[in-house]
């Protein structure tokens, strides 16, 4: 037999249209297990306030005030006790119940589906109990879709699973659901797995998992654990700019909008939801039904296809500029509010594509906002430009050496994609360095042309004082400076005899020795003015005021 509440109580026989204009909120059909009538979750209630049974559906009640504290099977399920049935809970509102284990529903051996259903307040009230709200043992396929769970508790002492208990071998499936708020002995705690259970989890909007040794709890499509942004601490109904119901009607009051709005399964029907619903359905209770809270986002779609007709590469994605972080793949709606935003689009490094530039569009409540993008097939430039600094140290400054190809404007230092095509590569200028000649590169799709350029210094400067003047440093620093600037010296074309050069300074006195390698040559020229550096050759006599082709001495 099936059960409905919900009804204003004009109706004169039940039909599809009188099950459709139900309002199970307003019309309140309370089945409570107060049967002692003091209004207080006591002993002196009933265990139970109903008992499921197979292949039955309960519709549009409130369930409350079930006391499940006596012994065998009457430990669990303040609110509804289920042993080997299969029954359907859809639109109702367990609330108060209060057991050993699940304060609201006890499910054992059993296949329970529960829809758009509300669990607030419920407990486990006897000491080492489990699951505030529901407890299954032995479930098979149960479901729970479009529901919320929340601010229900299991803090008695050794008490766990503030929401949801699977224990022993349990499947579970919960879907498009807020489970927010929940709390056990422990702390906050949303859902537990014990056993060989397996839960999954799929477009819900959770706090804590805890998935014991041997079971599991795994997230099958997309999850989130962010404030649902409730009414308040008793209206679970979601806040939204666009609007929000109360027993008074819309409100459009509220200045945020709940994340849990248009967040549930694409595939999931939302027609039920007044307009604007954003073509989605919402996560919660209310999901799916007149009360669902308005969306102030709209659909956003970006279709995206290669310029080559082949497949689109499937790290190939798009999202919006200062949005969370979600990536979209083609043809997945991103919702997003009314005005102006910024596509970005990427795909791998290795990929052999480039992706399509930042795209600015401008979303409105009445128009598809669908759009398409190409990614062009591409080949790879990579030059890796670098030098040595005045200390002799390797660097690839994007600052100071890069390349572009002619038509671009900025030099950059590394990988690069271009479209197939010639290009003619083009090196920044240093200065006191040689820049490479410009080169000629063929893209094809998929090749990868990489090689590295080597800025040649043309000026070494060396110090050989004693580091009082303002020069280029002390002599601490020059004496490291020499022996580097002689490594990095390129060869000329006139060669040296001499094997060792000896720097002195303005007293005479030997600054250093250092071995001039035998694969560099040098140049010596006269006339530099008052300089007192001397080099000596193997050969040939000390000459005076000389500078070296290249070594500069300051």
């Amino acid at each position: 037999m099936d059960v409905y509440g919900g009804f204003a109580g004009t109706e004169i026989a039940l039909s599809e249209s009188a099950l459709t204009q139900r309002n199970w909120t307003a019309n309140l059909t309370i089945l409570s297990g107060d049967v002692d009538g003091n209004n207080t979750l006591d002993a002196g209630n009933s265990y139970h306030v109903v008992k499921g049974a197979n292949s039955t559906v309960i519709d549009g009640f409130t369930i409350q005030q079930g006391y499940a504290n006596g012994a065998g099977n009457d430990v669990g399920g303040g609110g509804m006790l289920n042993l080997d049935v299969s029954p359907t809970v859809s639109h109702c509102v367990f609330k108060n119940n209060a057991a050993k284990f699940g304060g609201a529903v006890c499910s054992l051996s059993s296949t329970t589906s529960i829809r758009n259903s509300l669990f607030a307040f419920n407990g486990v009230v006897v000491n080492s109990g489990a699951g505030g709200a529901i407890y299954y043992e032995n479930e098979e396929n149960g479901l729970i879709e479009n529901c919320t769970i929340a601010n229900n508790s299991a803090t008695v002492i050794g008490g766990i699973s503030g929401a949801i208990c699977c224990n022993v071998s349990s499947d579970l499936t919960v879907k498009n659901s807020i489970i927010w708020g929940n709390q056990d002995s422990y702390g906050p705690d949303d859902i537990d797995a014990f056993g060989s259970s397996a839960v999954s989890l799929n477009y819900t909007d959770l706090g804590y998992i805890y998935p014991e040794s041997g079971s599991s709890i795994t997230i099958d499509s997309p999850c989130m654990s962010v404030d649902p942004l409730f009414a308040s601490s008793n209206d679970f109904h979601l806040k939204s700019v666009g609007g929000r119901w109360t027993n008074s009607g819309f409100v459009y009051t509220d200045a945020v909008t709940s994340p849990c709005i248009n967040a549930g399964d694409p595939s999931s029907a939302y027609a039920s939801e007044l307009s604007p619903n954003g073509s989605r359905i919402n996560m919660g209770a209310y999901g799916n039904t007149d009360q669902a809270s308005k969306s102030s986002l709209y659909p956003l779609i970006i279709y995206m296809t290669t310029d080559d007709q082949a497949a689109l590469p499937s790290d190939a994605k798009w999202y919006i500029v200062g949005q969370s972080g979600t990536k979209y793949s083609s043809g997945q709606a991103a919702m997003v509010p009314a005005g102006s935003c910024t596509i970005r689009f990427e795909v791998n490094s290795g990929t052999p594509y480039i992706q399509p530039s930042d795209m600015t569009k401008t979303i409105t409540s009445s128009s598809a906002n669908s759009y398409s993008a190409t990614y062009k097939a591409a080949g790879v430039i990579n030059y890796l430009c670098y030098y040595y600094d005045d200390n002799g140290n390797y660097s690839t400054n994007e600052n100071k050496v890069g390349w572009k190809v002619s038509s671009e404007s900025l030099y950059h230092n590394g990988e690069k994609k271009y479209v197939p095509g010639t290009y003619t590569v083009q090196f920044q200028t240093l200065d006191e360095h040689a820049t490479p000649a410009n080169t000629q590169r063929t893209v094809t799709k998929g090749s990868n042309y990489s090689s590295s350029k080597e800025y040649l210094r043309t000026k070494f400067y060396v110090d050989a004082d004693d580091g009082n003047d303002d020069n280029r440093g002390g002599s601490q620093n020059r004496f490291l400076t020499i022996q580097k600037a002689l490594d990095m010296m390129p060869n000329d074309s006139i060669t040296l005899t001499a094997r060792y050069i000896f720097l002195y300074d303005d007293n005479l006195e030997v600054f250093q020795n250092v071995t001039f390698p035998s694969n560099k040559s040098l140049q010596l020229k006269t006339g530099m003015g008052e300089s007192s550096i001397w080099v000596y050759g193997s050969n040939n006599a000390k000459p005076q005021n000389i500078q070296l082709s290249g070594v500069y001495f300051d």
